[in-house]
């Protein structure tokens, strides 16, 4: 693996600023763009095995709506601090927290995809201050019965089965584009993949850093294979609006995996399919998400402007 990567290569540039956050004992990249004043912001949060760069087709459109927009890279990924030691799906949750708060952000809502909608989950249950609403996108509850059967026994998650039941290894992971490509090629939406493959460069550039592998396979254990504490977490129901996004060519979740999220929440909760994406929309069929998830993030900002009158 390469000690370094440019962060010209991992940070590219584009209609937001780069900025490095200090939150919760750590440093964190965020791209931060649209107005800087605004008191309200949408967090985007990605997918394993990718970077904030996975939002550079959704991040304008929030913007030009007016709505400041966070794209953050978790513990474990990207250029955010890299730590080979364990981490828990409470302290990725924090971390969030704490970086909206690091920019004075003071009400958001969370959007994420894969692990980052697992992460917007255990916000939903941990209810920091300032949390509007969650966007858990390809990303049932972790809890969920049809979840954890899900892991244990469907073939479409043979990939992912291996992923979470064995620490990284050299010869298992000696290359860097073994789970980007192997994740991208059974994820994605068959007739999306080779576009994505041809675009993921930067993702394995980032795995290529040092300790990166296992930094962002401690995150993403944390996440799917929460610990006996956060699990106790998550058996809180989430009291936000919750909007859940499906994709109908999903290559790791199927609809029925799902079916347990309602249960999860005791406030307003909103279940969407979205067409012609896999597991990325973000990636894959970035119109058709932002048609989604616009007008519920738009609310969560009236909202908020609305309260503070």
């Amino acid at each position: 693996m390469k000690p370094e990567v440019s962060r010209a290569v991992l940070e590219a540039p584009g209609p937001w600023v780069h900025r490095r956050i200090s939150a919760s004992g750590a440093s964190f990249h965020v791209a931060d763009a649209g107005p800087e004043d605004a008191s309200f912001a949408v967090i985007l949060l990605h997918s394993f095995p990718m970077t904030w760069w996975t939002w550079r087709e959704i991040i304008p459109a929030f913007t030009q709506a007016g709505i400041r927009t966070i794209a953050m890279d978790l513990r474990g990924f990207g250029t955010s601090d890299l730590a080979p030691g364990e981490v828990e799906l409470t302290q990725l949750a924090t971390d969030v927290a704490g970086v909206a708060s690091a920019l004075g952000i003071s009400s958001y809502t969370v959007v994420g995809n894969g692990m980052g909608g697992v992460v917007a989950w255990m916000l939903g249950a941990l209810k920091p201050a300032g949390l509007q609403a969650i966007v858990p996108v390809c990303a049932p509850h972790p809890l969920g019965l049809h979840f954890l059967r899900g892991l244990s026994s469907r073939g479409r998650g043979r990939w992912f089965s291996t992923l979470l039941s064995r620490r990284p290894r050299v010869t298992f992971f000696s290359s860097r584009s073994a789970w980007i490509d192997r994740s991208i090629s059974q994820w994605a939406a068959p007739f999306n993949r080779e576009e994505m493959l041809e675009n993921a460069e930067v993702y394995r550039e980032a795995l290529s850093r040092h300790i990166a592998v296992r930094s962002a396979w401690e995150s993403l254990r944390a996440t799917f294979r929460p610990s006996f504490s956060s699990k106790n977490v998550l058996t809180r129901s989430v009291t936000v609006p919750v909007l859940s996004i499906q994709a109908r060519d999903d290559g790791l979740w199927s609809h029925v995996d799902f079916a347990d999220d309602v249960q999860a929440t005791s406030g307003e909760f909103t279940m969407r399919a979205i067409g012609e994406c896999g597991h990325f929309p973000q990636e894959e069929n970035p119109q058709a998400l932002i048609q989604a998830i616009l007008p519920f993030v738009k609310e969560s900002a009236d909202f908020t402007a609305e309260s503070q009158l």
